[in-house]
């Protein structure tokens, strides 16, 4: 299911999915540490993010709900705006975050990449080749390559 910051404000939602959003939301309206991509600032002020929640990227159950949110983004980003962008937000236990290093959480989000791929119903145009490096999806005839979202601990 996809979300705005309103639809999340006026749902009950598990607690963890309410936390996510408002540190979020902190991180993109700090005035001391302004956020440095500025569209991305103007899309959240504008209203045009969508969220989604995840379970624990540990599970293969959480690529299935991922491709969910998917597609139903891909039905409507067309017609949020310039600056939208969709935020997935995963169920991260304290003991995942405190005992996961960064190489483990990329190779559990290259899991989820892998997955999306192994499960898409819909065919790839053919002037885009998928290569396989390990846990990596990687695209040719320079489309962009898909990243994990990588969890850095801050102070």
């Amino acid at each position: 299911m996809l979300y705005t910051e309103e639809s999340i404000i006026n749902s009950v939602l598990e607690q963890w999915k309410v936390d996510a959003v408002a540190r979020f939301s902190a991180k993109l309206t700090d005035k001391n540490f302004l956020f440095p991509c500025i569209p991305a600032t103007q899309g959240y002020r504008l209203n045009q993010f969508r969220y989604g929640f995840v379970s624990d990227p540990r599970n293969i159950s959480s690529a299935d709900e991922l491709a969910k949110i998917l597609e139903a983004y891909s039905n409507c980003f067309r017609n949020l705006g310039n600056y939208t962008s969709l935020i997935i937000f995963y169920d991260t236990s304290e003991e995942l975050k405190d005992r996961t290093c960064v190489e483990t959480f990329e190779q559990l989000f290259w899991k989820q990449v892998n997955r999306l791929t192994e499960i898409d119903y819909k065919e790839w145009p053919r002037q885009i080749h998928i290569i396989r490096s390990g846990n990596s999806v990687f695209t040719g005839n320079n489309i962009s390559f898909i990243a994990p979202p990588l969890l850095i601990k801050r102070k």
